[in-house]
């Protein structure tokens, strides 16, 4: 087993952010994630949590 890494970009203006560069860092695209508030991404970032959690009991 390794390490899975995932990449977050927060840009109010929605245009700064590099989704390429964020993808090498990731390792694959499903690792991205972006939004535009804080409080949008804590609701992303509950999801990936359920679904990490999930997947680690198997």
């Amino acid at each position: 087993m390794g390490v899975m890494v995932f990449a977050i970009g927060i840009d109010k203006k929605g245009k700064s952010i590099n989704r390429k560069e964020l993808e090498v860092i990731a390792g694959h695209s499903s690792r991205v994630y972006t939004s535009s508030t804080t409080s949008q991404l804590e609701h992303q970032l509950q999801i990936v949590s359920k679904n990490c959690m999930e997947k680690s009991m198997f």
